[in-house]
């Protein structure tokens, strides 16, 4: 399947590259991701940190806030249409909070077990969107644009961050011996290294300055052995300029 994705996306490439060619222009962008995991397994972490936590159970997916930037090249293709390839750094992922409390009695004495942990997946892309782009309206004025196409994503960094602290009380009274706190980050191994996604989305142009909303939707799953179904969701608010 993605020996064919890229076939179709060169032959774009190609037949875009020699219409219009003396018309093309470039330009940067950049701005904030909010991304978190959609899937059917997305609610269950899936990590190896068994260690680390009282019993296995599920984490519900939250959005963090990170950066894209990068540059483009707009290829028209009539007065409305043109074809916009991107490269972009991209940084995705989503954080796990878990709080666990339980009271029971043992041995004549009342003991109270709290666990706060937060977890965060960060995922950098270095990514490259092929989008079809329409832009109404004469130039120089306000003109809404819209956006719509392919990308295809290739993973290079993907960390754990990971915050956990541990209180036992025995009757009231916090247990030095049983409690702890940890911290730190390490590799996620088993992140696919190719990503394909689907982006839509618009925004306006004034000038050569434009302001846009898009939707990254990922389309493959972010587990590398393909037995868990988790994708990157992603909304992005970017600025750009067209040289």
């Amino acid at each position: 399947m993605k020996k064919i994705f890229a076939l179709g996306l060169a032959v774009i490439l190609v037949s875009a590259l020699t219409a219009r060619a003396n018309e093309i222009t470039f330009g940067i962008r950049g701005g904030l991701n909010i991304s978190t995991l959609t899937g059917d397994d997305a609610d269950m972490l899936g990590l190896p940190l068994d260690d680390l936590t009282l019993e296995p159970t599920e984490y519900s997916p939250e959005p963090i806030v990170g950066l894209s930037i990068g540059g483009f090249i707009n290829i028209p293709l009539n007065d409305t249409l043109s074809f916009q390839p991107e490269i972009l750094y991209t940084q995705k992922g989503a954080k796990y909070d878990l709080s666990y409390t339980d009271t029971y009695d043992w041995a004549g004495s009342t003991i109270e077990e709290n666990l706060e942990q937060e977890f965060v997946e960060k995922l950098s892309y270095l990514e490259f969107p092929l989008l079809l782009k329409a832009t109404f309206s004469e130039e120089g004025k306000l003109r809404p644009i819209l956006y719509a196409g392919p990308s295809i994503g290739f993973n290079v960094s993907a960390r754990l961050e990971y915050d956990i602290e541990y209180i036992e009380k025995v009757d009231g009274v916090i247990d030095p011996l049983e409690s702890y706190s940890d911290s730190g980050d390490e590799d996620l191994d088993d992140i696919s290294s190719v990503e394909l996604g689907l982006t839509i989305g618009g925004g306006f142009e004034i000038n050569n300055f434009t302001i846009d909303a898009r939707y990254n939707m990922g389309l493959t799953s972010l587990d590398d052995g393909g037995d868990f179904d988790v994708k990157n969701s992603v909304i992005s608010i970017l600025a750009g300029y067209r040289f």
